[in-house]
């Protein structure tokens, strides 16, 4: 049976079948892993409380390493 989901945001109600995973691009996950915007992890929050799990793909993991290899700072990992 399917199950559907409300969202209602920006004063927009949105009706989708609900999902238990949702894919987070490397913009997203950087930013996620920065924390430096409260809205970017209050929405990772909310989306994880939606999907019961949040992925990344393989061009996303290695897009982040490249990052981090590269020096550009996406977090303070050592």
């Amino acid at each position: 049976m399917q199950r559907w989901l409300t969202v209602k945001r920006l004063n927009c109600v949105w009706r989708m079948p609900q999902v238990d995973k949702m894919l987070l691009d490397t913009d997203m996950l950087s930013e996620v892993m920065k924390a430096k915007d409260e809205r970017v992890v209050e929405t990772a929050v909310t989306h994880q409380s939606i999907h019961t799990q949040l992925t990344t793909s393989v061009v996303t993991v290695m897009e982040i390493i490249k990052g981090l290899h590269n020096g550009s700072g996406v977090c303070n990992w050592k």
